[in-house]
């Protein structure tokens, strides 16, 4: 169950960039939505996915917030070597 939950709040996220990215970015046009904070949203998809797969609001704002670990070239050559 958890894996719906983490994918229904990908495609609800990609869903609204795609309904609020700027015209010259996506060909179609998007629908009139009521106005939408899209300040830290990758933040803010992340933290909601965390509190469904059960931990507390202050523990998954704040793994949210964290940076990204950074990626070795290592690890880049040997995920597409053949």
């Amino acid at each position: 169950m958890s894996f719906v939950v983490a994918g229904g709040i990908v495609l609800a996220s990609i869903s609204v960039w795609l309904h609020l990215a700027p015209s010259n970015e996506w060909p179609a046009t998007p629908l009139p939505l009521p106005p939408f904070n899209t300040d830290h949203l990758p933040e803010r998809a992340a933290a909601e996915l965390l509190l469904a797969l059960g931990l507390s609001r202050q523990e998954a704002e704040e793994i949210a917030g964290r940076p990204l670990p950074p990626m070795d070239d290592a690890s880049l050559t040997a995920s597409t070597a053949p």
